[in-house]
């Protein structure tokens, strides 16, 4: 819960997509794009799949807590 992963539950995988965006923005291409779209959608279904063993193991309850307070890849603006 300190770090990065006091904002984001899954800071890796932003790490991964700031990195994909980045070269979007260097070489902007159509193809580019969607391997971005692609990657995002992979990364939410990767993360809730992660999280749901979370949820039947014996720290569900606090990780409900952790997850209530921060954004899966991106941070939650209060």
């Amino acid at each position: 819960t300190a770090g990065p992963y006091a904002y984001v539950r899954n800071p890796f995988y932003l790490s991964y997509l700031l990195t994909e965006i980045s070269t979007i923005v260097l070489w902007p291409s159509v193809w580019g794009a969607g391997f971005v779209v692609l990657a995002t959608l992979y990364f939410q279904w990767l993360a809730r799949y992660e999280e749901a063993k979370f949820a039947r193991s014996p720290v569900a309850e606090e990780y409900a807590r952790y997850k209530a307070r921060t954004g899966r890849l991106f941070p939650r603006w209060r």
